[in-house]
Order: structure tokens, then C-alpha cells, then sequence
């Protein structure tokens, strides 16, 4: 017999099933149509829905033309805005976008024209890749899937448990990483808006300057840290262009068309064939073309600012504020992180270390007297009544780019449990942090500045699309007021207080670039104060007639000051990175510096400054600025949503089964099946294969998200064929036989997602086993067999819990640090064939079934610790204990406690009983890390070394003996039955990257056990386990 459920899922399932994630049963679905695409969106998007798709109609002739590819349907676009989070999706097999409604604020990118930006790149992957397909538009990938069986096994069981599996794929489109996203990012000559920007200028030339370009292997896929990720796009933009104009933009498509052959998964040779030059050197020519230009040479006759650094660790330092005494300085910073985007708030006092004082902050102030923070931090939103916001301003010089019409109310998430996490604002005591008070809700705040009276803190806030400041008020919490009323489509970024409250200064951009204005907070007008045609950000007051900002118009990033009165323009830096977010503090300027593959916060003295005209400056980056464009000017009548489904996707698979137990290998072929509907309330997916000796393996499962709860319906189906020894009569005659096995079952469950890391599932199981004995001959060539009947048939339910608090590292699949925690209890009524007899219940002859019920309890836990020393090395340890309370059940139910899900020095079934405890102590850490070297279609990236140590038992206690109730005596009499048994092991775990983008996880492990476990058989043989080395290896997506 053989656990359906977990094989199904450990094999045919793998690679296929997604996260659970948060439901939205809350949202009200509406549709609007244009000529090429469909919009769905919910509630309080409907401008950026309307916008989405007269954006996507205008940007579609000038992709489809490039790549002479158009779709053979109207694709979709999905609007939604349930969390703070800025991206876009394409789901090109499926002929899907996703776009999420707030626009992009990201340090790495430069101000662009967010909707444009964003569904252009989006299309262009849905158009090229979709052009790029070697297989049917149906078929995503082939499958090849190996299971491996050990040779030990129960007499009652065909196969030894798994000691190895595999599941590879075949993908229908292999291109590195670099490719599709630089000409997602290129987009086409006629319909750009995308441009190379002074943002990605300044990376380029940072890793040119300190010979840090990445080579070819490194830019064919992502899982790097830092900006590595966000350089892969960098670099790839940039070959892009060069490609282009080297070879004009139609290059783009022309390769496309080389690489969708179904017999060349090679890219960089349809690279080379197309363009007559080795990959390689197409990269060197491109790195030289790089040096000769402008914009990366470092001229010497030009002084360069000193550099001085107060916080170099981590790769995001940002937004350096001084409290009023100028004796502690707060920063947002990635410092400890692996990524750029968890931040926190660090504090530096004059005489002190750096200290992490507010974990998850994503923008700060001071209060005036320097004892309080404000702070924004993404929280899940408790349900709230909307809050009415009447202002509404109108200022003349302004009004392209403001309306009068009154705003409507500030919407908040429906239900805290649905899992929307929105930004607010806390305040805390800087000498007690842990006394936070929330002072907005589900308010969806940025850049938080403190007025200099301390009744009121200026913020950002977005809704539909579109950013405004706002005021709230530390002494009335959950009170705000709405001070701008920008046209849909403005974003607003940091704003700072002039010293006397007057004035509230910040930068804003209606499409490309930024610019500076100023909010008068008397008479509630806006005045512009630097509308140049580059980039002006990050404004700060130091008088109350001076500014400093941070202005690209060189083609690099410098700190420039203003005299608002004169209108003089002095520049105070010559980097050769960039220099953002000024703060003036005794004579010195403090800026974040953009140098050495990360942003650092530096200092100048005020004699260190340039002071510079600018009148003498020319701008040196060839930067491609869009024409300009147009805004839908009126609204699409829109219906409510109506249930529509992708397509259907097939999958052909071909599944290695290699029974150990009898030197067997099956070949069984067939496919996977999967569909969603177009928002992913309702998903289906299935598989089924066949072998030529009528083994067959089928499941499906049927998954709906529209409500709270998710609810999941499973089928699964197996059949195996074997011949078997069959004795009769005691014993005395044995005869061989053909076996049919035919295991069904079901499971309805329901999982709902707590904020902010847990899942509780409640599940409920049927299955029936039957078996059937074809005709053979016994003893004299007695007839025997032709006969079918159930041996189990049966049903439980269950309830479970799981967490899980993985550190976010890039090492967290390989070698995660963090903790993750499950328990479960199921009820079980199950009956099992017992023999065969008169029963007495039913006065009638037939087969005899015994009936158990029992419950069952699980928990499993897992820490692990990443060690304060060089090297990425994690302690962990991973223990499950497992505890049926009915010891009389024949043991087809018992626990086991060897193999891969336990002690891995003993075969699985090695040790059998009703308690199970096993606990793994291993200590992992790397031999290489990031090396990106390529062997065929692999690219290797790290390599892992474990070693590990077990330690558990398995046991059956007299249910007789004591009762659960008297529980130091029940502890007492569990100990006495409990045997440790000890095994140790080793692995290697090794990453890849297959086709450029597939991760791949190959796991190598070899288990040595310690102590001899005895085995008795049926038949009174004795086994003897222990004392040799066991091996397992996996080769699949990931390592958990």
C-alpha cells in the first residue's frame, strides 16, 4: 500500500501546485472592452482601468509590428490594488497581464510614466515570448519524472518507500534572463516608454568602474543579491540597444524567430547565427563601446568630491535626518539584509554604533524635540469605517495638473483577515521602542515629515493611481486631512517642512522626470520651483530661503543648492555615481552616495563643497526622452464581471519508476493538464499516465479562492499490477498469481490564510483499497482466484496549522535560517480486511473487517540559525513527533520511522509503531557561492556542504498499561518503551539554473546508521538494519 496523497504530490504534482496566499472575497469585479484588450478591476481602480486600456490599445501596433506577432485573442489585463506593493506580470502562455495600481517608487529606476512604463514592458514580454514558443501554444513544457523505490519493503506492500525522485523539465521557451527583460525594457523605436535614464547610467557606470560588469553567464538569470537582480535588467537594456543599433531594431525580431524552433534550445547560437559574432565577442564590443562613450569616461581635469563614508554596510542607505540637535542621525537602511528592499530604521548618535531600532520602516522623521520618531511601516489593515475627506483645492498656475472635482472616501481593506498590508504611520519614544502607537489606518503613507509646531506630520498617500499630500495629527489619531487633489496619474514622493511651517516643499512628477514645488500651507496654493527638462528630487530646506536637491541634468545625479529669492543655482557635488537626499547639519552636507554597487551614506564639509556655476554644465548621457502623449479623457461604461477561463494547458510527461525491490524499471508516459480562470478564483489541474502493463496513475484537483476560506476538492487513482507469491491453507500451498490493486480516494479541504504567516486547514478524506486475484492453479491444479473484493475502506478528517518565518536571504531555499512550525490532529474511521468468515452481524459468509478508529497527533518544527561569524553557515534542526492513541490498530496504520521522512540510515519500514520522534541537527554551509558557470543548458551557481546527526524512535506502548489521564504516569511508562536510535549523514546540495531562468535543485545524501535496528518478518525471518551507508538524492525546483 502506498500513501496516495503524498504521492501524487511528491511527483506528479511537483512544479504545477502554487502558493496559497490571501483570498479577496471582498472585491466587486467589473469588466470594460477595447479593440485589442479586456480590463478586469475591482473597486476604487476605476481611473487606472480606464487608463490601463487606452494605454494598452495605443502602445499594441507599435509591439505586435516588431515582432510580426499578434495575438491570436484580446489579451487581459488585471488592475488590482489590495496591497502596497508596484509591479506588473505577464503571463504570456496564458495571454494575461497584471498590474498593480500603485505606481513604481524605486531608487533603482528613474521616474517614468508609470502605466505606460508598465504595460508596455508587460506586452512586449506577452509578444516576444509568446513569438518564441517551440511547442504549441497549449504546451508550456514536457516533463521527465524518476522515482526511485528502496529495495526494502513489507510483505504487504509492492514497493519500498522513495529513495529518490526527480522531476525536470522541457521548457517551450529557453532564454536567458537578460534578453527578456532588455527588450521587454527597449520595447520598440516607435513605441518607447521605457528610456535609458541617468538611474541606469549610474549603475552601469559604477560596475564599469570598479570592474564589476557582469559577464554573460552572470545576466542569463536572477537569485542574486544586492542589485545583482536589478543589474540584469541594467545590462541587458543596455546589450539590448547597442544590438539594436548595431544591427537595427528588426535584429530583435529575427532572432526571436530563431530561437522557436522546437530542435534549438541553444540561444547564443541563434545569437551568432543571426548576427555572424560570437556571443562573447558580441559582449566584449559591447563593453568597449561602453568606454568610449561620455558618460563612462572619468575625466581626471574634473575635481572629484571627496569621498567620506558614515554607513557603508548594506546596499540601500537613504534619507539621512538629523534630529534638532543635530546629535543623532536616522537612516533607512538594507543593512544586514540580502535584498534592497527590507529596510529599517537605524540610528547613529555622536558617540555610538549604528543601532536598528525600528525593523520593516520604510521612511521617517524626527519630532521637533528630537524624542520621537514617526515612521511608516507596512501593517495588514483592521476593517475601519471610511473616513470623508471634503477639502479640495484648485490652484490656477497648477491646473493641468489638479481638478476640483471632490475626491471621494478614503476606502480602507474590507477585512483584516483578507491580508491586504498597507503602509501607516507610528509613533514611538526614542528611548522606549517598544511603545509604538499607530496614529493612521490603512491609509497607505510614504515619507513621513514632522511639522516644526509638532501638531500635525506631512505624508504621502495613494489612492487609484494617483499620490497627495496629506496631514495627520499625533494628538488624534486616525484623523487626516487630504491637502492636494492632483488629475489621476500625479505622483508626489518626499516632503519636507521649510523651518518656519510655512511651507511644504516636494517633488512630483506627471509622467517623465521630476520636479520640484512648494505647498503653501496658508493659503493651500502650490507654486512650482524647478521645472527643468532633467530630473530634480529629494529637496530639503536649510534656511528658509535655501534648498538643496538632487539634480541629474549632467547625466549624473549631484547635489545642487537654490537660493529662492535670487534664483541662484550653485552645484555642491562632482560625483561619479550619484548623490541623493540631502541633509544639512552643522556646515556639512550629508547625502546618500550611490558608489561601489550600492547606496551609502556620505559627508562633505562646507569647504569641501564645489559651489560650481551650472551655466557651464552639459548634459552627457544620450538620454531618450518620450514625446509627449495623452490621458484617456473619458470612461469606458463597464459591466460586472463574468466568469471567464484561460485555456487549457497539456503537459506530456514521461514518468521512471525503478522498483529496487524487484530490479524493475517501468516507463510510464503521460501529461499533466492545468487550467485557471482569468482571475485565479477557480484553478484546475490533473495528470494521468499509463504504462504498457496497465499501471495507471490519475488525479485532479479543483481549487475556488472567491471566498475567504479556500476550497480544494482532490481525486486520485491508482492501479498497479504485479505478480505475487499467495499461500493457502496456513501456509501450505504456495501458488503465484497476477494482484490488481486499485487505491481511490478523495479529500475535500478548506485552508484560510491568518495574517501574517499562518495557515489553517480543515479537511475531511475517503478512500477505498481493492484488490483483485486473477485465476491460477493451487496445490493439484485446484482452481483458484478470479475474484475482486476491498481490503480498506475508510474516512477521516482533520484539522492543521503551519507557520512559517523563513528569513528572506538569497540562500533561504538552499540553506534557510528562520523557523517554521506545523501541528495536526485527524480522526480516523477506517476499516481494514481482517479475514475471511461467518459475520455473525450480517448472518452471512464474506469478508471480515476490523474496525478502528483512533486519532491521530503531529508536530513538526523547524529552527535554524544563521551563525554570527563569515561563511553563510546555519545550525538547524528539524524535529516531528508523532502520537496514535490506540495501540491495537493493526499496524497498516502504525507510523515508520526510516528512510527520506525520517531516520535516513534505515530503510523506511525498518521501525514500525504508534509513536514516532525524530530530530535532525545539521550544519550547512557553502564550498562555492555565485559562480555562474555554464556546462550545456545548466548554469551552476552555488554548491552546499551538510552534515548531519539524528537521533529518534519508534514505538508501540500497551494501551493496557496506563491511561493518558494519569499523565506522569503515562510519561513514565512511554519513556521506558523508547529506544534512541542514532544514524549520521552527509549531503551536497547543489543550484543550478537550467535553460538561463529554470531554478534546479540537486541533492546528494549519504546516511550511516549507528545502532542495529532487528526486524522480524511474517514468516519469522530476522533483518538486520544498521552499520551501512543508505543514499538518497532529488533533483527538483527547490530543496524544501
Amino acid at each position: 500500500m502506498i500513501i496516495l496523497r503524498h504521492i501524487f504530490f511528491s511527483l506528479l504534482f511537483l512544479g504545477l501546485a502554487s502558493g496559497q496566499g490571501f483570498n479577496h472575497p471582498e472585491l466587486e469585479w467589473k469588466t470594460i472592452e477595447g479593440k485589442h484588450f479586456i480590463v478586469h478591476y475591482h473597486q476604487n481602480t476605476e481611473w487606472t482601468a480606464n487608463e490601463a486600456l487606452y494605454v494598452a490599445d495605443d502602445i499594441y501596433p507599435g509591439i505586435t509590428s516588431l515582432y510580426q506577432y499578434a495575438p491570436e485573442e484580446k489579451t487581459h489585463l488585471i488592475i488590482r490594488d489590495t496591497d502596497d506593493y508596484a509591479n506588473g506580470g505577464a503571463y504570456y502562455f496564458d495571454n494575461k497581464i497584471e498590474i498593480w495600481a500603485m505606481p513604481l517608487d524605486y531608487e533603482l529606476r528613474g521616474s517614468h510614466y508609470w502605466l505606460r512604463d508598465v504595460i508596455t514592458h508587460e506586452f512586449t514580454h506577452i509578444i516576444s515570448l509568446r513569438a518564441a514558443r517551440k511547442m504549441p501554444g497549449q504546451v508550456p513544457a514536457a516533463y521527465l519524472q524518476v522515482i526511485s523505490y528502496e529495495p526494502e519493503r513489507r510483505e504487504d506492500v509492492l514497493y519500498g518507500y522513495p529513495n529518490g525522485i526527480a522531476s525536470y523539465p522541457l521548457p517551450s521557451v529557453s532564454v536567458p534572463m537578460w534578453w527578456a527583460e532588455g527588450i521587454a525594457q527597449f520595447q520598440n523605436d516607435t513605441t518607447r516608454w521605457d528610456w535609458w535614464d541617468s538611474i541606469r547610467d549610474m549603475i552601469l557606470r559604477d560596475r564599469i568602474k570598479y570592474d564589476k560588469v557582469l559577464t554573460l553567464n552572470e545576466m542569463d538569470g536572477f537569485g542574486k543579491s544586492g542589485i545583482g537582480n536589478e543589474s540584469v535588467y541594467d545590462h541587458g537594456f543596455s546589450f539590448v540597444r547597442y544590438l539594436a543599433r548595431e544591427y537595427g531594431q528588426d535584429v530583435l525580431h529575427r532572432i526571436t524567430d530563431r530561437i522557436n524552433s522546437p530542435f534549438k534550445y541553444g540561444f547564443y547560437k541563434a545569437l551568432e547565427a543571426e548576427v555572424g559574432v560570437p556571443a562573447q565577442t558580441l559582449w566584449e564590443d559591447w563593453q568597449t563601446d561602453l568606454g568610449h562613450r561620455q558618460s563612462y569616461s572619468f575625466k581626471e581635469d574634473e575635481p572629484l568630491s571627496p569621498i567620506r563614508f558614515i554607513q557603508r554596510d548594506g546596499d540601500s542607505n537613504h534619507y539621512p535626518r538629523f534630529n534638532r540637535s543635530g546629535t543623532s542621525l536616522g537612516f533607512i537602511s538594507s543593512a544586514g539584509e540580502t535584498y534592497l528592499s527590507i529596510t529599517s530604521l537605524f540610528i547613529k548618535d555622536s558617540t555610538a554604533e549604528v543601532e536598528k531600532v525600528i525593523p520593516a520602516a520604510e521612511g521617517f522623521d524626527w519630532s521637533p524635540d528630537g524624542q520621537h520618531l514617526v515612521y511608516a511601516r507596512k501593517e495588514f489593515s483592521n476593517d475601519g469605517i471610511p473616513d470623508p475627506r471634503t477639502n479640495h483645492h484648485l490652484n490656477h498656475e497648477f491646473q493641468g495638473l489638479m481638478v476640483a472635482e471632490q475626491i471621494s472616501t478614503c476606502e480602507r481593506c474590507k477585512l483584516l483577515i483578507s491580508g491586504s498590508k498597507f503602509s501607516d504611520l507610528f509613533i514611538t519614544h526614542r528611548d522606549s521602542l517598544k511603545d509604538e502607537r499607530q496614529i493612521t489606518f490603512g491609509e497607505r503613507v510614504k515619507n513621513p515629515a514632522w511639522s516644526p509646531d509638532g501638531n500635525s506630520i506631512a505624508f504621502v498617500n495613494l489612492r487609484d493611481g494617483t499620490n497627495n499630500l496629506c496631514l495627520a495629527f499625533p494628538a488624534y489619531p486616525d484623523s487626516v486631512e487630504q491637502l492636494t487633489f492632483f488629475e489621476p496619474g500625479v505622483q508626489v514622493y518626499g516632503p519636507r517642512w521649510s523651518q518656519d511651517g510655512s511651507y511644504i516643499i516636494f517633488d512630483y512628477t506627471a509622467g517623465s522626470n521630476r520636479d520640484i514645488a512648494l505647498y503653501d500651507v496658508q493659503s493651500s496654493s502650490i507654486t512650482p520651483v524647478v521645472t527643468n527638462k532633467w530630473d530634480e528630487r529629494n529637496p530639503v530646506y536649510t534656511s528658509d530661503s535655501t534648498i538643496l536637491y538632487s539634480d541629474d541634468r549632467t547625466g549624473i545625479f549631484n547635489i545642487y543648492s537654490l537660493d529662492l529669492h535670487s534664483g541662484v543655482t550653485k552645484r555642491l557635488t562632482n560625483v561619479v555615481g550619484g548623490a541623493f537626499h540631502p541633509e544639512w547639519q552643522a556646515d556639512k552636507l550629508y547625502y546618500s552616495l550611490y558608489d561601489s554597487l550600492g547606496f551609502n551614506i556620505a559627508v562633505l564639509d562646507e569647504n569641501e563643497l564645489l559651489n560650481a556655476d551650472t551655466e557651464a554644465l552639459s548634459i552627457s548621457i544620450d538620454r531618450i526622452i518620450p514625446v509627449t502623449w495623452e490621458r484617456h479623457s473619458t470612461s469606458k461604461d463597464a459591466l460586472d464581471y463574468t466568469l471567464q477561463y484561460g485555456p487549457m494547458f497539456i503537459l506530456p510527461r514521461l514518468q521512471i519508476e525503478i522498483d529496487q525491490s524487484k530490479n524493475d524499471i517501468l516507463f510510464k508516459p503521460g501529461f499533466y493538464f492545468f487550467s485557471d480562470e482569468i482571475l485565479t478564483n477557480y484553478s484546475m489541474v490533473g495528470g494521468f499516465g499509463l504504462a504498457p502493463n496497465l499501471d495507471m496513475d490519475l488525479f485532479l484537483s479543483a481549487q475556488y479562492r472567491g471566498l475567504l476560506p479556500t476550497l480544494t476538492f482532490e481525486f486520485y487513482q491508482m492501479v498497479r499490477h504485479t505478480r505475487e507469491k499467495l499461500w493457502y491453507y496456513d501456509h501450505v500451498w504456495p501458488a503465484r498469481s497476477d494482484l490488481t490493486f486499485s487505491l481511490t480516494q478523495g479529500v475535500l479541504s478548506a485552508d484560510i490564510s491568518v495574517p501574517p504567516s499562518h495557515t489553517v486547514t480543515l479537511d475531511i478524506s475517503a478512500s477505498n483499497y481493492r484488490t483483485a486475484i486473477g485465476l491460477h492453479t493451487v496445490g493439484n491444479n485446484l482452481p483458484a482466484g478470479g475474484i475482486s473484493y476491498d481490503y480498506f475502506k475508510g474516512w477521516d478528517w482533520g484539522l492543521s496549522w503551519r507557520t512559517s518565518h523563513i528569513n528572506i536571504r538569497q540562500e533561504r531555499g538552499i540553506n534557510p535560517s528562520g523557523y517554521k512550525a506545523s501541528a495536526s490532529i485527524r480522526d480516523n474511521h477506517h476499516k481494514f480486511l481482517d479475514r475471511y468468515g461467518y459475520d455473525e452481524s450480517t448472518e452471512r459468509w464474506g469478508n471480515i473487517f476490523g474496525n478502528y478508529r483512533y486519532a491521530k497527533l503531529s508536530a513538526s518544527g523547524f529552527y535554524g540559525y544563521l551563525l554570527p561569524i563569515p561563511g553563510k553557515i546555519v545550525l538547524s534542526n528539524t524535529t516531528e513527533l508523532n502520537l496514535i492513541d490506540n495501540n491495537a490498530i493493526d499496524d497498516f496504520f502504525y507510523e515508520f520511522g526510516g528512510g527520506l521522512p525520517g531516520l535516513r540510515g534505515y530503510p523506511y519500514y525498518s521501525m514500525k509503531g504508534s509513536r514516532r520522534f525524530v530530530s535532525t541537527t545539521t550544519i550547512r554551509f557553502p564550498l562555492f557561492r555565485d559562480n555562474y558557470s555554464r556546462l550545456a543548458h545548466l548554469t551552476v551557481r552555488d554548491l552546499y556542504l551538510g552534515f548531519h546527526a539524528q537521533v529518534g524512535a519508534v514505538w508501540s506502548a500497551d494501551p493496557q498499561q496506563v491511561s493518558l489521564n494519569e499523565f506522569s504516569a503515562w510519561m513514565a511508562h512511554e519513556k521506558s518503551e523508547i529506544e534512541l536510535v542514532h544514524d549520521i549523514g552527509v549531503d551536497l546540495r547543489l543550484a543550478l539554473n537550467s535553460y538561463y531562468a529554470f531554478p534546479t535543485a540537486f541533492e546528494f545524501g549519504a546516511y550511516y546508521g549507528l545502532d542495529e535496528v532487528v526486524v522480524t518478518t511474517n514468516d519469522d525471518a530476522v533483518l538486520n538494519y544498521g552499520g551501512e551507508w543508505r543514499y538518497y538524492w532529488k533533483v527538483l525546483f527547490d530543496f524544501d
